[in-house]
């Protein structure tokens, strides 16, 4: 039997009833959080990595699952005790998950693994001076460590770069998420931020150096500076994060002055006797509740 899949224990996945699927999500999780590019919450000294089931879809689109079953997935690992669980609520519900107490398990090796190991090398050094050369070529196997002690490796279909790029991605998709969240809230509208121009855009934005922080910046700017007026239709992300996006960055939210050298803010018209006309009225109104 091949000892190890995915990296982690054959033995100890069938101890606590997992199988290759839950193997293969294992994994995702170990190497997204060993890239250092999961949004991380520390609760009572213990470390949790926010993760979106529909990401985990994209990178096993083999499996053919619904979101739904993926979930299942996580909290079967959850209760075998390889994952921890934490559900944090700020504006919307996120799921977040840590390292569970017998994830160690899996990839602890133990003395079976040595013995098995030492069988091998003894097998080919007991096969007598015919088997000199073959004895050769084992020999560097076998010296390093000294007693053909085991020595392993991860078997682990990643690569580096290949992580680097699931890394980027999801980032990526978090900070658009983050943004059109954003958008949707400050304008009432339900784009998504699934959208390649959309993506494309951010992508574009984000490479030159602004920050999630800028895109809401240039959000409220231009709703404060389109809202009421015929520009408003321009609220979009095809327009705000286009070509001008430093330019809305830049814009300054207060008050435009029209010919007449009234205030406008949009459409709303804000001149020094209209401030006066409200005030009074509203003083007419308190005299009158007085009187009553």
């Amino acid at each position: 039997m091949k000892h190890t899949i995915m990296g982690f224990r054959q033995d100890k996945l069938i101890k606590f009833g997992l199988d290759i699927i839950d193997a293969s999500i294992l994994r995702y999780f170990i190497d997204f959080k060993e890239s250092n590019g999961m949004n991380i919450r520390e609760v009572e000294g213990h470390i949790y990595y926010w993760l979106r089931y529909d990401a985990v879809l994209r990178e096993f689109p083999i499996f053919r699952m619904k979101k739904c079953t993926v979930q299942s997935r996580f909290f079967k690992l959850r209760d075998a005790g390889m994952l921890t669980h934490l559900v944090v609520r700020e504006k919307g519900t996120y799921s977040f998950f840590g390292i569970g107490e017998n994830y160690k398990e899996l990839i602890t090796r133990e003395g079976a693994e040595e013995e098995n190991s030492k069988g091998i090398c003894e097998g080919v050094k007991g096969m007598g001076e015919e088997a000199k050369g073959i004895d050769e070529k084992s020999k560097g196997i076998c010296e390093e460590p000294k007693g053909c002690g085991f020595k392993s490796t991860t078997n682990n279909p990643s690569t580096k770069d290949s992580s680097t790029k699931i890394n980027k991605n999801l980032l990526l998709e978090k900070s658009a998420f983050e943004i059109i969240e954003y958008l949707n809230l400050k304008t009432g509208k339900n784009f998504r931020s699934s959208t390649k121009i959309t993506i494309r855009l951010i992508k574009a934005r984000l490479s030159e150096g602004f920050t999630v922080e800028d895109f809401k910046t240039v959000i409220d700017n231009m709703k404060y500076k389109w809202t009421g007026t015929k520009f408003q239709q321009y609220l979009v992300p095809t327009t705000l994060f286009g070509n001008k996006f430093e330019t809305y960055l830049n814009q300054e939210r207060k008050p435009e002055k029209e010919s007449d050298g009234k205030f406008k803010r949009g459409n709303m018209v804000l001149s020094d006797e209209r401030n006066k006309a409200e005030l009074k009225e509203k003083l007419k109104n308190i005299v009158l509740k007085e009187d009553m």
